[in-house]
């Protein structure tokens, strides 16, 4: 039997003529096979046609008579180049189905290079402009913290009042994020992204025409109807931004998320200092008139232009799949580790100033240390994205940024709890630079675990679903931001600045360990089931098990593989032919 064909499973070279093989009566032996190059599979194939009584029980009961030694030689090798032929075949229609599987789209996850860096020109200024947004907002968030509050005053607002004015726009944002995930699906996210928009840098413009109204209720009341519309406009393009990361971006998830988090620290850190830079030059006024002027006039129409049509509408997501969300424990611990994350950068807004009294420091470098929290947020978050997108499972990360947070909270009060830390300038800079880094580390894996468990728990791959994990991320941020300020000014009236940074810690560890024991018990109940579902497979365990009497048909799974068998020579073997176990073939031997 000629074998020209190149052997895939790499064998020696079975070049040889039946010449060759017999000349004049003569038997001449095939060339001898390396062993140590034969796949596994075929050795038991060759060793169930060179001593077909061991595997079947038919043959044990009336075994062959003994063959003169040419004859059986030459069986033998008849054998061989059997299973060597069905060998080249299976190898051929393995790659047939590879082929027919690469057509079909269903390897492209893994084919396919993902990185930041492959994204096509339209998608990195989506991006850009997606960007410049955020910091948009952020900064006309924290733009009014330099002046406002003397303002205030001066048309007779309080200053306890003058501290709602900054926190209702956290409210509104926590109340209004859910009602706009739920609309989302139906009126499509370019439109609620460019309606926020558009309503925030009006929003803008109105409140600072505020200075002309008359002093007291007056100034009071449009103050908040102002800050609330305001608040709804921002909680209108944050949803939506986050519905369109996932669908533009859903190979990038961490890295994007990181960019954009990035340009929000930016905001946060710059705000206040432009804020003052324009309100020495043009008064009230003209803060307020730049950032909402640069919103309408500068980001609306780039965004118009850069972001995709989503002309497919659909149902909203039942409030169902939100509280099935919320009933995963690991959902559950991700939305308040959120909301911690978002609580600690407020915590301290309204009583790290008091605290800093005693260094008897100048406002200029007041502000400056009031950046390093948001510098090392923003220069950390775009590393922190770049590693959770080549992560399978963040949760560590989330943990480990708590518990450095947890670190830099003792250290920054100083805690009482360690009384040989030194209460210096220095120690607080630091402790202020780490605990920013340690935020982002926090919060940014958490949008990608969120989504993550949204697939385990069967939501469709749908704009209901983006709308719905984009709300419960928003809210679960906003909660944390409105209760940051109000539990900071809380603790440090009763219990001071080091109790009170101390509390937060413990609070922290706490959640920390929670969280902990939550991956080591999901650990635990993945490894006990794939126990309970896998035989134990070792290096003498058979591929085919034994047969039965003539006739009868045995099938077994192993490792992904559906084996069935019949006598007397076992002719079928059907193999997976993806990882997926999507496709079957059966491959006749």
């Amino acid at each position: 039997m000629v074998h020209t064909t190149e052997n895939p499973f790499k064998f020696s070279t079975l070049g040889t003529s039946n010449n060759q093989h017999q000349v004049r009566g003569q038997y001449h032996p095939p060339p001898i096979l390396d062993k140590k190059k034969i796949p596994k599979p075929v050795k038991v194939l060759l060793q169930r046609q060179s001593n077909p009584a061991k595997h079947c029980s038919r043959h044990a009961t009336t075994p062959k008579s003994p063959l003169p030694s040419t004859v059986e030689q030459a069986s033998t090798s008849a054998s061989h180049a059997d299973i060597i032929h069905s060998a080249e075949r299976i190898t051929a229609s393995s790659q047939e189905v590879k082929q027919e599987i690469a057509e079909d789209g269903d390897d492209d996850d893994d084919n396919r290079d993902t990185s930041f860096f492959s994204m096509d020109r339209t998608a990195k200024l989506t991006l850009l402009s997606l960007a410049v947004v955020d910091f948009t907002a952020y900064l006309s968030m924290s733009i009014i913290a330099p002046f406002f509050p003397k303002t205030a005053n001066e048309k007779g607002m309080s200053d306890t009042v003058s501290g709602f004015v900054f926190g209702i726009y956290a409210l509104v944002m926590f109340l209004g994020c859910p009602i706009i995930g739920m609309l989302l699906p139906r009126i499509g996210p370019k439109f609620v992204f460019l309606s926020g928009m558009f309503v925030t840098g009006i929003c803008n413009v109105l409140f600072g025409l505020l200075v002309y109204a008359h002093d007291g209720f007056e100034f009071t009341v449009l103050c908040f109807i102002v800050r609330i519309f305001e608040a709804l406009g921002a909680a209108g393009f944050t949803t939506a931004t986050y519905a369109i990361i996932i669908d533009i971006y859903p190979d990038n998830i961490g890295t994007v998320f990181g960019v954009l988090e990035t340009f929000v620290g930016l905001g946060m850190m710059v705000g206040p200092a432009i804020g003052g830079v324009l309100y020495k030059v043009g008064g009230f006024i003209l803060p307020f008139s730049v950032v909402g002027g640069f919103i309408i006039f500068v980001c609306w129409p780039l965004n118009a232009w850069l972001l995709p049509s989503y002309d497919e509408k659909c149902n909203p997501a039942p409030p169902s799949d939100m509280l099935k969300l919320l009933k995963i424990p690991s959902v559950l611990l991700v939305c308040i580790s959120i909301s911690a994350g978002a609580a600690v950068w407020g915590f301290l807004d309204p009583i790290l100033e008091p605290q800093l009294r005693k260094f008897d420091i100048g406002p200029e470098y007041l502000g400056l240390i009031f950046m390093v929290i948001a510098t090392s947020y923003a220069l950390f978050s775009p590393v922190w994205g770049y590693v959770a997108d080549r992560m399978d499972n963040t949760k560590g990360l989330i943990i480990a940024g708590l518990l450095i947070m947890m670190v830099a909270l003792l250290f920054l009060g100083p805690s009482p709890l360690i009384p040989f830390l030194p209460d210096t300038l220095w120690l607080v800079i630091a402790s202020l630079a780490v605990l920013g880094m340690a935020n982002s580390l926090a919060l940014i894996p958490t949008f990608e675990n969120i989504l993550d468990a949204a697939e385990i728990a069967g939501l469709e791959d749908n704009l209901s679903t983006y709308g719905l994990l984009a709300a419960l991320w928003a809210t679960a941020y906003s909660l944390g931001e409105f209760i940051g300020p109000t539990a900071g000014g809380a603790l440090y009236e009763s219990i001071g600045f080091e109790w009170g940074t101390t509390a937060v810690a413990c609070f922290l560890l706490v959640l920390a360990v929670v969280f902990i024991v939550l991956c080591v018990t999901e650990w635990v109940r993945e490894k006990s089931k794939k126990e309970q579902q896998l035989p134990v497979v070792s290096e003498k365990t058979p591929l085919l098990k034994k047969c039965g009497s003539v006739g009868d048909l045995a099938s077994h799974q192993q490792n992904g593989a559906i084996i069935k068998e019949s006598c007397p020579e076992c002719q079928s073997l059907i193999r997976t032919s993806s990882h997926r176990n999507k496709d079957l073939h059966a491959l006749s031997v």
